[in-house]
């Protein structure tokens, strides 16, 4: 677990930014993290509520500031089609990002909800921020998302949909983010599978976690572009 102690500091320089150091010099994260199972948030598509590992109800809105992301389609969880019976292929979207007790968690979006962020990170890209003196175009990982689930209705039934609104985040966190990652394969052993089809990632993301036959998409003509948009 990444709370165990990891090195001794020999000064507070090479201490990181999610780090702290004991009296005695010894480096400790400051996030509960066990690889490959992060802590599991969801949210019900038929009830518009998250909740915690499926069990602990957390209300109708969430709050997060993303520290890496993936996109894919895949058959995930044996959900089957209603016309069909056969296990479906779907787009889904898996955020990772600390939450309120300091652990490294994730939730999933899939469809229409994982498409709607997709679209915010598209609209990301034309707005800028500054990191060291310099303009870029803004990431996920420069906001904090307000995620709640929207009504919707079609012939089977009514439905939810989220919807995410956003404020940018503060740059020190950014910062701060970006070295544990940097640090740590941050990933959901529970999503890693030989059948995925990667489209939209984050720089963050560990690849190196993935099976080396990962299939990825380039879903831009422009690679240069695709990359801005991590």
């Amino acid at each position: 677990m990444s709370s165990t102690k990891t090195a001794t500091a020999i000064s507070n320089e090479s201490v990181r930014l999610y780090q702290s150091i004991s009296e005695h010099g010894e480096v400790t994260s400051n996030y509960k993290y066990l690889p490959g199972s992060p802590k599991n948030y969801r949210f019900d598509g038929r009830t518009g509520d998250f909740n915690l590992g499926g069990v602990k109800p957390l209300g109708k809105k969430l709050s997060l500031q993303p520290i890496a992301f993936r996109f894919m389609e895949d058959e995930l969880f044996a959900r089957k089609s209603d016309s069909t019976g056969v296990v479906k292929r779907e787009l889904w979207a898996e955020v990772f990002f600390i939450d309120s007790n300091n652990a490294v968690s994730f939730i999933m979006f899939n469809n229409s909800s994982a498409r709607q962020l997709q679209k915010l990170i598209e609209s990301l890209f034309y707005e800028d921020v500054v990191e060291n003196g310099s303009l870029r175009s803004m990431e996920l990982m420069d906001v904090v998302l307000s995620i709640s689930g929207e009504k919707k209705e079609n012939d089977k039934g009514k439905y939810f949909v989220t919807s995410f609104e956003f404020e940018v985040a503060e740059n020190s966190k950014v910062l701060e983010y970006r070295q544990l990652c940097e640090d740590v394969q941050i990933f959901s052993r529970d999503t890693i599978t030989q059948t995925a089809e990667i489209i939209l990632w984050s720089n963050s993301f560990p690849f190196a976690c993935l099976p080396i036959n990962v299939s990825l998409r380039d879903s831009y003509s422009d690679e240069h572009i695709n990359k801005l948009l991590n």
